[in-house]
């Protein structure tokens, strides 16, 4: 357990135990019997107090319990609204840089989606039934499943950390079940598709050679896209034949990862090495650096100008990944080793899961191609031969 984040009883200067007073980091708290606005059973909670000492915090409590007994309602930051802790989650993981900043950019849209629609009231009152209409409206405004989910994710996390800060009990969203996401059958592209995406790259766009780099190294090591731009030459171990990706810890999982070099993965790696900019650390430095040595930020106007002339509107950056696992699955990899391999942290479980036809038929196929020689038949208790 994190002691930081978790409550300890709070003692005076002889050491003695000071009843209903708790402490967390530098925060000091109240757990006293109160009902809040629009409650009507009195219930045991901690209440966040304002003091900066022991002395402080039980004269604070002193009040609050005369507060109470005279029948006066307590108020507190318990009592504010979704729009103000929302707006506090948002800033805490900025400050704390406990997100990568992609999440944190798309947490803050959805942290605005729930201002605009909920954030006047306050965190104790809001009501499963008022989170499902909200995301019913904006089901009709066209917003995806899965869209609807990612904001929920969301709010469910601005509760989580309402409740670590003993502003709620528990959270409303435990009652909001997610959206169901129409899953389709994702078609595998095929690498001549990729190579002929690729060479219509070349042609129309000026970032052509660094794009066709950076879609090859995606289907050789399965990785992610943001963070294949992060990779730098030291990434790159030739003695130990692997692709270090996360080293910098901005990886989805937060960890460094090892690709072992296919025969693929080694030569394109060593041909871009022959080619690669000397001045510059960066796999993929960018063209619009000036004089500071920074990596690209998206390839995304290249794809979209390359699907368009080629006609591969279909083909997306993800398909990569997506071909790299198919391909190891069909070559009887085992899931462990691929899961490594693309930083799935469940061993292998979902690629067995969404993938494990594709080694099925895989294998079917190749006991098609295997030709035996005679077979021994049983005929009347007698061998023949057929």
């Amino acid at each position: 357990m994190n002691k930081a984040r978790s409550f300890t009883p709070v003692f005076d200067s002889r050491k003695r135990k000071l009843r209903n007073l708790w402490k967390r980091s530098d925060r000091y708290y109240a757990r006293i019997k109160i009902a809040y606005p629009g409650e009507d059973r009195a219930k045991t909670r901690r209440v966040p107090l304002k003091a900066g000492n022991v002395t402080e915090a039980a004269k604070e409590l002193r009040g609050l319990l005369v507060k109470r007994d005279k029948g006066r309602t307590i108020t507190s930051e318990r009592t504010q609204t979704l729009a103000d802790f929302s707006a506090c989650y948002i800033d805490r993981l900025y400050v704390g840089n406990r997100k990568r900043l992609g999440t944190i950019v798309g947490e803050s849209g959805h942290a605005k989606f729930w201002t605009r629609e909920l954030g006047s009231h306050r965190l104790h009152v809001i009501t499963s039934g008022q989170i499902n209409r909200a995301l019913d409206k904006r089901a009709g405004e066209g917003k995806a499943p899965r869209t609807l989910n990612y904001a929920l994710t969301t709010l469910r996390n601005i509760y989580a950390e309402a409740k670590a800060d003993g502003l709620v009990d528990s959270s409303p969203c435990q009652n909001v079940k997610w959206r169901k996401v129409d899953k389709k059958e994702r078609r595998l592209v095929t690498a001549e598709e990729f190579d002929r995406l690729g060479d219509v790259a070349l042609k129309v766009s000026k970032n052509g050679q660094q794009f066709c780099d950076y879609v090859r190294l995606l289907l050789y090591s399965g990785g992610r896209l943001a963070e294949m731009l992060r990779l730098r030459w030291l990434d790159a171990n030739w003695e130990q034949e692997q692709l270090v990706i996360g080293a910098d810890g901005e990886s989805k999982n937060h960890e460094a990862r090892h690709v072992d070099f296919n025969p693929s993965l080694e030569a394109h790696l060593k041909d871009m090495h022959q080619r690669r900019d000397e001045e510059s650390v960066w796999l993929f430095p960018s063209p619009q650096r000036g004089n500071r040595d920074i990596p690209s930020k998206s390839f995304r106007e290249t794809l979209l100008l390359a699907r368009e002339e080629s006609g591969l509107e279909h083909v997306g950056f993800h398909d990569t990944r997506h071909h790299f696992i198919s391909m190891s699955v069909m070559a009887g990899i085992d899931y462990m080793t691929i899961a490594a391999w693309v930083g799935h942290k469940d061993g292998g479980i979902l690629i067995g899961k969404v993938y494990g036809h594709l080694a099925n038929e895989h294998r079917q196929r190749a006991a098609q191609k295997l030709v035996l020689g005679s077979v021994g038949i049983i005929d009347g208790g007698k061998e023949a031969t057929a």
